[in-house]
């Protein structure tokens, strides 16, 4: 049976929340850093996209669960020049070989088992490679926790 709310409402909803000026103003602070063959976990919508510098990335492999929210990606891309391969799959138990990616980037995903995926991250990523991350967590703040 088909999820309505998954495959129609979440992946918009999810979009525009990531996409707000303040989350893309970290975006862009840290995916520039990737360079090589890159892995992004939880690409979602590709809001990343536009911040990869060409110059430093050959290949960006696009990691992400949820084929709905692949859908939305055409918007994200830009024109960027970037050989881009999508993957579907979860952070825990990656379809990628052995040692084979220069960075890792992750920027405000949901992963349910951090120590499975930890373990796949040293898995995949090189001896000289490199771990790029922005992500939420709960605030000092009490009014932003409220909210």
């Amino acid at each position: 049976m088909i999820n309505l709310y998954d495959k129609y409402i979440l992946p918009k909803v999810s979009n525009a929340v990531c996409g707000t000026k303040p989350v893309m103003r970290q975006r862009e602070k840290v995916v520039p850093l990737a360079t090589g063959r890159v892995l992004e976990i939880g690409v979602g919508s590709g809001l990343n996209f536009k911040y990869y510098n060409p110059e430093n990335v050959n290949e960006l492999l696009a990691l992400d669960p949820s084929e709905e929210m692949w859908t939305l990606v055409k918007n994200n891309l830009g024109e960027q020049n970037i050989d881009l391969k999508f993957i579907k799959g979860v952070a825990e138990n990656m379809p990628i070989d052995d040692r084979s990616v220069d960075s890792i980037v992750i920027t405000y995903s949901t992963i349910p088992d951090y120590h499975a995926a930890i373990e796949e991250f040293r898995r995949v990523l090189k001896s000289s490679g490199s771990i790029i991350f922005c992500e939420h967590g709960l605030s000092p703040d009490k009014s932003v926790r409220r909210c």
